[in-house]
């Protein structure tokens, strides 16, 4: 029995020793990235659902090249640029020319690169080959619809030239509508493009020549703090003037 004292002394060390609890990291250190929004079972059907296209006689928009979906701030329209502040998310669909523009804001401000950026949100970026494919229809639909224009959440579209980004027209305006359409109208044989509000007929227009590179930026911005936002966009098959 003395010699086998030491012996079951050990055996009682070493179990105690892998009986002893494991120190374990708390649950939120083991992944950095929040979690994926879920979107209501609506707008992913939305998303989802490619248009009806004539195959023989495609739309003008088919022809846009989506790039990307970044930060908007309108008020010098600056698009994915550093500083300007993280307001609401975007999850864009590119091979339905769709997107969704939603989120709480908090009414944050910058200067980015010494430009003053009140209004920001996000947007969707495509690349256009040639201007004359610049007629469409852009759809916005809006969950709450704001009743004050002054404070309302803008919807936006920028045409910048493609070789060095000049911006060459621009229009926001306020959704204060359930739906809210802009219609992109560059004239098939002049030198003219035409953003046009379709709710209340009031438009702007610009000079661009035709074969000209450009790229698009369309988005939702907002200015007034603890907003929920839940915006819609749609392409959809536009007219000529």
């Amino acid at each position: 029995m003395k010699t086998r004292c030491p012996l079951i002394a050990l055996v009682l060390i070493a179990r105690f020793a892998v009986a002893a609890p494991e120190t374990r990291q708390p649950a939120a250190a083991a992944s950095e990235k929040p979690p994926a929004a879920i979107l209501p079972d609506a707008v992913a059907r939305f998303l989802e659902t490619p248009p009806v296209i004539d195959k023989d006689w495609p739309p003008d928009f088919t022809r846009w090249v989506f790039v990307s979906s970044g930060p908007l701030s309108s008020d010098a329209w600056l698009y994915a640029v550093a500083g300007i502040p993280d307001q609401l998310a975007v999850e864009a669909a590119p091979k339905t020319w769709k997107a969704y523009f939603h989120g709480r804001t908090d009414g944050q401000s910058a200067t980015p690169g010494g430009k003053p950026a009140v209004w920001n949100g996000k947007a969707v970026c495509w690349r256009l080959q040639d201007s004359r494919a610049l007629v469409a229809n852009a759809v916005f639909k809006s969950a709450r619809a704001s009743s004050d224009p002054k404070t309302a959440p803008r919807a936006c579209v920028a045409v910048h030239a493609l070789a060095d980004g000049k911006l060459l027209a621009s229009i926001e305006v306020p959704l204060v509508n359930e739906e809210t359409t802009v219609r992109l109208m560059k004239h098939f044989s002049y030198n003219r493009l035409t953003l046009l509000w379709l709710n209340t007929g009031v438009k702007r227009g610009f000079t661009i020549p035709d074969h000209v590179p450009l790229r698009l930026v369309i988005g939702v911005t907002a200015a007034a703090p603890n907003e929920e936002i839940a915006v819609t966009l749609e392409i959809q098959e536009g007219g000529h003037l």
